[in-house]
């Protein structure tokens, strides 16, 4: 499962998005063009990788990503300056380096 296209075309503005659950596996180009976002929920999903476009979303303040199949996370995570909550848990994480 992955997230629909036309997601980016509506909801530029907008400031939270709650995907949890949803068995998806495959994150599209358009959820990094959702730079308002500030609360981001993809917890309890089927996602094996971040991708590096996560960096794109400056005014992320929360983020969950626990309850997924994630083996390390992109380098450009340790550049959302506005996060101050990133949830982990019940994931595959060999290291951990932000």
């Amino acid at each position: 499962h992955q997230i629909p296209s036309v997601l980016g075309q509506f909801v530029v503005s907008l400031r939270l998005l709650d995907l949890a659950h949803n068995q998806i596996a495959h994150l599209g180009d358009e959820l990094w063009s959702l730079r308002s976002l500030r609360d981001l929920s993809l917890a309890g999903n089927r996602l094996r990788e971040v991708p590096a476009a996560i960096g794109n979303l400056k005014c992320l303040q929360q983020l969950w990503l626990h309850g997924n199949m994630l083996e390390e996370l992109p380098e450009e995570l340790g550049e959302l300056e506005s996060l101050a909550i990133l949830e982990l848990h019940h994931n595959q994480l060999r290291a951990l380096s932000l």
